[in-house]
């Protein structure tokens, strides 16, 4: 299990290297930023899971396309109580990745919190909490 989530982390680690390579190279980098609709469905697939209290690193599929996790809360075994997309934060270009505010209640919390999370790729889609896609 150890072994599947540092092989998860470091593929994350790669994808993320990947973006930020695209985009110091002057790429097309809009063609790895999911429409809003599959982005809202892949973030919406991840968090349903993590509710769900399926195991971080479990395998997540919209529309026979994967959708790989990275959040430090769930991965560090948070359960999540429940969830609202509230809406989709503005662009500062085309060409960057999509970010959502969501209102999370944990297990461990009597309050609600608002996290961003950013979403990116086409295959696999990329779900980060903006915490652990700001610390890579």
């Amino acid at each position: 299990m150890l072994r599947r989530m540092f092989l998860r982390n470091v593929l994350g680690l790669l994808a993320a290297a990947m973006i930020l390579a695209i985009g110091c190279s002057g790429a097309n980098k809009a063609k790895y930023i999911p429409s809003e609709d599959r982005a809202r469905l892949a973030l919406e697939a991840a968090l349903t899971a993590w509710q769900k209290g399926e195991p971080f690193g479990t395998k997540i599929q919209i529309d026979g396309s994967s959708v790989d996790v990275n959040d430090s809360k769930w991965q560090k075994g948070e359960k999540l109580l429940s969830f609202e997309i509230v809406r989709r934060e503005p662009a500062e270009s085309p060409d960057r990745p999509l970010f959502f505010l969501v209102r999370i209640k944990l297990a461990t919390s009597s309050k609600e919190q608002e996290v961003r999370y950013v979403v990116f790729g086409k295959e696999p889609l990329w779900v980060h909490s903006e915490a652990d896609y700001n610390a890579l």
